[in-house]
């Protein structure tokens, strides 16, 4: 019994994090990029989380121990994750904000079920490809109507840029349960971040970020964003979303899709200033309507709808 409750309260406070937690870290992650270039924050904070996972496990007593594939398996999938999902979307949000870049990242259950089906797992169902086809729809609505209709390159690239994030944060998702990588989502987590935290220091060099820092780039809304970031984020967030993809089915460890967008357009809103109207709010509903169908199917769909109205 008292196992049972103990592996009860794991997974509650796991999907805890991911649901509620990770909403919050939008915002959070665009004060990151409004005064520090992407690439530089990037490399600052995922070094700083990978080395504090590693000291808070050896300090705790544990060993870290990692075969010479689960490294490369681990620092493969951290640099489809971090190294190049993350950063997408934190260059996007220099036109989009935050709540608009997380309602297009609640897609990524169709691109995780996609990449699921194509690395040998179950095929998709037609509540997932119809629920994908409208969580599309109000991804290409909302694009339509924060470009007014017209061809803005800077607006359309950063939703086009918010779509390839969405590709690889759920290419390198699926890779997880494909690849070695270790079994401990501690170690995992510090290898992921590691590896993102080289590359993107390795970007910046070569792109010349390096030399666009300066003093005001380390604004409080930057050191609180990567503050928030690191502990939220890389400490607590990312280890409970690697133990979902690994202890539950894609479908359920992809369900924080579905809260997610809530949480950041309204954290958004309330805390950053950002806009907030019918076009955005109908969106959102849209991809909600769509996530929830590729979650939990027809069935499930209209038993939800049919709680929330209080039907029996």
């Amino acid at each position: 019994m008292h196992t049972s409750e103990t592996k009860l309260s794991t997974l509650i406070y796991h999907y805890l994090m991911v649901y509620i937690g990770w909403g919050t870290t939008f915002l959070a992650l665009r004060n990151t990029v409004l005064d520090m270039p992407v690439t530089v924050g990037a490399a600052i904070r995922y070094s700083i989380a990978a080395s504090l996972i590693l000291m808070i496990k050896v300090l705790s007593g544990h060993s870290i121990t990692f075969t010479r594939n689960q490294l490369l398996g681990a620092s493969f999938t951290g640099l489809l994750m971090f190294g190049v999902a993350i950063n997408l979307e934190a260059t996007a949000m220099k036109e989009l904000s935050s709540g608009i870049v997380c309602i297009i990242a609640a897609s990524a259950p169709f691109g995780m079920a996609l990449f699921n089906r194509l690395l040998g797992g179950k095929p998709i169902t037609a509540s997932e490809l119809v629920g994908g086809i409208v969580a599309m729809s109000g991804v290409i609505f909302l694009a339509i109507n924060q470009t007014e209709g017209q061809l803005q390159v800077e607006r359309w690239g950063a939703f086009i840029l918010c779509m390839g994030g969405m590709v690889f944060w759920s290419l390198g998702s699926v890779l997880n349960r494909h690849v070695p990588v270790p079994s401990d989502t501690r170690v995992l987590s510090a290898l992921q971040l590691a590896a993102a935290g080289v590359f993107m220091a390795l970007v910046a060099f070569a792109n010349g970020d390096l030399e666009k820092v300066s003093a005001e780039s380390f604004s409080s809304r930057f050191i609180f964003g990567t503050a928030y970031l690191v502990v939220l984020g890389g400490l607590l967030v990312i280890q409970s979303y690697n133990w979902l993809v690994k202890n539950q089915s894609v479908a359920k460890a992809s369900s924080h899709a579905f809260v997610n967008p809530m949480i950041a357009v309204f954290v958004g809103y309330f805390l950053g200033g950002e806009s907030l109207n019918a076009a955005i709010l109908l969106s959102l509903l849209v991809v909600l309507v769509g996530t929830a169908l590729m979650l939990f199917g027809w069935s499930g769909l209209i038993n939800l709808c049919v709680r929330k109205t209080g039907g029996r």
